[in-house]
C-alpha cells in the first residue's frame, strides 16, 4: 500500500513539475568550424535559421559568420599556449562584441591534463 501511495505522489509530483518547467528554449547552439563541409556552412550560417550561438574551440570568433550569431570563446585548459585568451576575449568585448559566457572543460582521463 505505501509504494503504491508513494508512486502515486511521485507521479502527481512529476507531472506539476513538467507543467511548471518549459522545455522548449530559444537558444540553440553548436560546434561550427567554418568550411569543413560547404553544404553545412549554407544550413547553419543562414538568417533564417534558429542558431543563436556558437564555439569554434577558439578565443576568436570565425570571420565571416553573421553577427546575428552570439560567438562563445572556449578556454583550454590554463598551460602557456591560452596564455592571450583573457587579453584576446577583452578586446573583443572592449570592440563591441557581446560575449556573455565562455566555454571551458576538463579532460581527468587525460594523462597530459
Amino acid at each position: 500500500m505505501r509504494s503504491t501511495t508513494a508512486v502515486a505522489v511521485l507521479t502527481t509530483v512529476t507531472v506539476a513539475l513538467a507543467d511548471v518547467v518549459s522545455l522548449d528554449s530559444s537558444k540553440r547552439g553548436l560546434c561550427y568550424v567554418k568550411g569543413e563541409n560547404a553544404a553545412d556552412d549554407a544550413i547553419w550560417d543562414n538568417a533564417n535559421g534558429t542558431l543563436t550561438w556558437y564555439y569554434n574551440y577558439q578565443a576568436q570568433p570565425t570571420s565571416g559568420i553573421d553577427d546575428r550569431l552570439q560567438f562563445v570563446p572556449m578556454l583550454w585548459g590554463t598551460n602557456g599556449q591560452n596564455s592571450g585568451f583573457y587579453k584576446t576575449v577583452k578586446g573583443l568585448i572592449d570592440g563591441g562584441r557581446k560575449i556573455e559566457y565562455v566555454l571551458g572543460f576538463n579532460e581527468p582521463d587525460g594523462c597530459s591534463n
